[in-house]
């Protein structure tokens, strides 16, 4: 199985069903995992930037300081 695909998604998991699929298909994979992945984090970043405007710009440091 290609490493990056274990790598992406952890050694925990019993991955060797995986292992059927072709070197392409797990490296798209992996791609398409990792990409995923971003845009969630994008997502929850921008929710949280979003959050942080309803509250008064006097407490956003202190509780970005708490949050983070």
């Amino acid at each position: 199985m290609q490493k990056d695909l274990r790598e992406t998604l952890g050694t925990e998991r019993r991955l060797d069903f995986l292992a059927a699929l072709p070197e392409s298909a797990q490296a798209k994979l992996s791609e398409d995992i990792h990409a995923s992945r971003k845009r969630q984090r994008q997502s929850l970043d921008d929710a949280i930037e979003n959050g942080m405007r309803m509250v008064p710009m006097l407490l956003r440091g202190p509780l970005k300081k708490i949050l983070f």
